[in-house]
């Protein structure tokens, strides 16, 4: 598969929105200490069940597809403009895959 020059910079973008909208909810109204002491580090991105199946997909050791996961429905679906868009976009937007094979 060949390396694709967009993707770092792609993640490296999403890594810098996501910190930007953290730091931005984090300094929204009220104290700052309560709204940082409602957060914590998960321990990991997978249940246990999720683990154990993305084990058995790895084991099949194929490198014609990718494995990439918590893949929101709204990042793989696109939703055609006009009336009643934003509804149609509200429902995938908030869910996601926990695995996407990728070719």
């Amino acid at each position: 598969m060949p390396h694709n020059p967009i993707i770092l910079p792609v993640i490296a973008l999403a890594v810098l929105v996501a910190l930007a909208v953290i730091t931005r909810a984090l300094k929204a109204g009220g104290s700052k200490q309560a709204k940082t002491d409602s957060y914590y580090l998960k321990t990991s991105l997978f249940s246990p069940a999720e683990r154990s199946f993305l084990e058995v997909l790895e084991s099949l050791g194929t490198s014609e597809y990718r494995i990439m996961a918590k893949v929101r429905l709204a990042d793989v679906f696109g939703v055609k403009k006009g009336q009643g868009w934003q509804s149609a976009f509200n429902r995938i937007s908030a869910k996601h895959l926990d695995f996407l094979l990728v070719r």
